[in-house]
């Protein structure tokens, strides 16, 4: 995920057409607001504008990705005469999935976005009202989204036991520290370690093929999830460790679903 608000749009229209070039049209652009002060604080942008900053960066991207010469005249972002080169493959431009569970950004995915981008931070339960928006969005804009992915946090293993016991530090480590920075979907209280099992319970997918798959299939029936992006390894843990799992995901869970 792209925090656009803090870069500039013509940059990012460059640099994501490149990997839209590089990846031979397999490119998907994903973009967030973002919501930690600090890093906007960082890069001297106003936190408050960046709603604004990321509409009006999307406007200013998908136009420079269609045509030459263009000029855009924002609140945030001025362009004059500006062209990218190259062009995206696809026609268009990228997909362009977009994140955020508050309503500002659930209408933004419905109406600008290709996609709603479910982060792993956010539980199943949470998801159904969001969720339930975004469809009235959709219907409400005569749209309907090219994909409906989910991001979720995997690991595999030969048993539960293994995958739970191989992942959860580093698990907590890298919700210990979304804690810290004040981000919401987290588990409530000051530790994510006293309460791994309620956060593992509606967010990852820990377990052996069979189990992984099961709770795949979960999301397919319950939010029509058709994409599934998989993180499997977090900060600290060995390369290996990271590619066994992903070795089983490849094997043993992906051919459920062709």
């Amino acid at each position: 995920m792209c925090l656009a608000p803090l870069h500039d749009p013509a940059m990012l229209a460059e640099r994501t057409a490149n990997l839209d070039v590089l990846s031979g049209g397999r490119f998907t652009f994903g973009v967030a607001a973002g919501y930690r002060e600090a890093e906007f604080e960082a890069v001297g942008v106003d936190h408050a504008k960046r709603g604004d900053r990321l509409d009006e960066a999307l406007d200013a991207i998908e136009a420079l990705w269609e045509r030459d010469g263009v000029d855009y005249d924002g609140e945030e972002f001025r362009y004059e005469g500006v062209s990218i080169n190259p062009k995206p493959v696809q026609e268009g431009g990228p997909p362009v999935w977009v994140g955020g569970t508050a309503p500002r950004p659930v209408r933004r995915a419905a109406t600008r976005g290709d996609a709603w981008f479910v982060d792993p931070r956010i539980s199943m339960r949470k998801l159904e009202r969001p969720a339930a928006y975004y469809d009235e969005q959709l219907a409400e804009h005569g749209r309907a989204p090219a994909e409906r992915p989910v991001w979720r946090e995997v690991f595999v293993a030969e048993t539960t036991e293994e995958a739970v016991e191989t992942a959860r530090p580093y698990l907590i480590e890298k919700y210990e520290t979304y804690l810290s920075w004040g981000a919401e979907g987290g588990v409530g209280g000051d530790s994510v370690d006293a309460a791994f099992e309620e956060l593992a319970a509606d967010r990852f997918l820990l377990g052996s093929p069979e189990e992984v798959a099961e709770g795949i299939e979960r999301y397919r029936r319950e939010f029509g999830t058709d994409h599934l992006v998989v993180r499997s390894r977090w900060p600290g843990m060995p390369v290996e460790t990271a590619r066994d799992s992903l070795r089983l995901f490849a094997e043993d869970v992906m051919p459920r679903f062709e």
